[in-house]
């Protein structure tokens, strides 16, 4: 049986109350849909650092091979997807792209989005203390099914999101807050199937 007070506290509530920041960008911060999708992307990041450390606790901290190839793998992957978001969002930086001058690009907006990355920071830790650690997950899962992990639970929501993002940002309503909002809204939804499906058995029991 789902309950409702184990999905939303506290790691829960606190996945809504910072998928909210995007509004506050929006509405104070003068941000646009490019801005909320480089912050989605350095999410990405934020998962795999977590993700290391999940590997390092189901291995009992001991060294194994799996851990570089997972961040090999990994970082390949969050490169080429930020490789497709700035070819689509940024077309004109393509020679910037080659020379990896567009990583520039990631730093300023990194400069604003220092605040919501370490609330996304703060989110995913107190997942990974409550639920993976002190709830003790780690006990149903193996390496091989935590380096592919992430993937499952990142590649579909941001294709969705970018596929919206891109619609978004083509017919000009990049600081729609009603377009914005749905945005947000989408990624709230697929957030949560993501942790019910993550902690499923202390959620359903």
């Amino acid at each position: 049986m789902l309950k409702f007070s184990k999905l939303l506290y506290p790691s829960g509530l606190i996945l809504i109350l910072v998928n909210l920041t995007p509004i506050i960008g929006l509405l104070f911060w003068d941000w646009d849909v490019f801005t909320i999708i480089i912050l989605y992307w350095m999410e990405s990041a934020v998962v795999g650092f977590f993700n290391i450390l999940k590997m390092q606790r189901i291995n009992n901290y001991v060294f194994s091979p799996a851990l570089p190839l997972f961040i090999v793998h990994y970082s390949i992957f969050m490169f080429v997807h930020l490789f497709f978001i700035l070819q689509f969002f940024k077309p004109d930086l393509g020679s910037a792209i080659e020379q990896f001058g567009a990583f520039k690009i990631v730093f300023k907006y990194l400069e604003g989005l220092l605040i919501s990355l370490a609330f996304l920071f703060l989110s995913h830790g107190l997942s990974f203390i409550f639920n993976f650690i002190k709830k003790e997950e780690y006990k149903n899962s193996s390496l091989v099914k935590q380096i592919f992990f992430p993937y499952q639970r990142i590649i579909i929501m941001q294709i969705v999101i970018f596929l919206i993002g891109s619609g978004v940002f083509y017919y000009g309503y990049s600081q729609d807050l009603s377009a914005i909002a749905f945005l947000v809204i989408l990624k709230i939804f697929f957030d949560l199937v993501g942790h019910i499906f993550e902690h499923r058995k202390n959620i359903l029991s």
